[in-house]
């Protein structure tokens, strides 16, 4: 009389397993073909803003993350002898570059995709007395204003470099006689010529031509231990400043 019960239990258990994993193949197939650009531009970038999200959650709620903690080296020689002023760390992550400027007295305003590490960048802020203002939000959504940052800083930012509309959006963002900075890898990903490129992928030679119109103050691509993994490969380095 047992067995009956038990086997209807069973083919209740394989029937349940059986849906899940069809859900399962039915949701990684629609996320493979958002990502990949087939149901339209803007779930592709859902897609992968969300998958990024995830990651960077788990890579800042690592006890050693795999980067350096300390502020950027070329933003700290670069902005040695500016004035202080209103500045944005896109993707700012857990704000070692914000924090270093907030104590400097910079007006700091950091966004992030991940709130684990803007926590924990809350955190760092508070226990040193640095104020700054933060933000969850992805580089798509941000609201950069126009003529309102005297600095803007774009170091290892995990941004579409060939968006050219968020990139018109950062200039502008950018007050006249303002600067921007970028500290970042050139193909970090390995993955040159892919489309749509890696998010944070610079083509080698592209940095200068994303700031058209700019002053190059500085720039510079050349082999160097990267902040993230301490990886060789090609940084590309750029201080440009918009027209007054």
């Amino acid at each position: 009389m047992t067995s009956r019960p038990k086997r209807r239990v069973g083919r209740l258990l394989l029937f349940a397993v059986g849906v899940f994993l069809v859900l399962a193949m039915v949701l990684y197939a629609l996320s493979s073909a958002a990502e990949g650009g087939a149901l339209g531009r803007s779930s592709q970038s859902w897609v992968r803003i969300e998958k990024s999200r995830f990651i960077f959650n788990r890579v800042y709620s690592m006890a050693t993350p795999p980067f350096e903690p300390i502020a950027s080296a070329f933003l700290v020689r670069s902005i040695e002898g500016i004035p202080p002023g209103a500045v944005l760390d896109i993707a700012a992550g857990q704000g070692r570059n914000s924090l270093y400027l907030a104590r400097r007295g910079w007006q700091v305003t950091a966004f992030d995709i991940s709130e684990n590490g803007l926590g924990i960048m809350r955190r760092n802020a508070a226990r040193v007395g640095a104020r700054l203002e933060t933000f969850r939000s992805s580089a798509q959504d941000f609201d950069f204003g126009r003529q309102r940052w005297d600095l803007v800083i774009l170091v290892y930012a995990p941004i579409p470099y060939e968006d050219a509309g968020l990139l018109a959006r950062i200039r502008e963002s950018v007050k006249s006689g303002g600067l921007v900075l970028v500290d970042n890898p050139v193909v970090m990903h390995g993955t040159d010529g892919r489309v749509p490129r890696v998010p944070g992928d610079l083509e080698p030679g592209e940095l200068p031509s994303l700031f058209p119109g700019f002053q190059i103050v500085h720039y510079t691509e050349a082999e160097d231990t990267t902040d993230w993994f301490h990886l060789k490969m090609p940084m590309g380095r750029l201080l440009a400043r918009k027209p007054a």
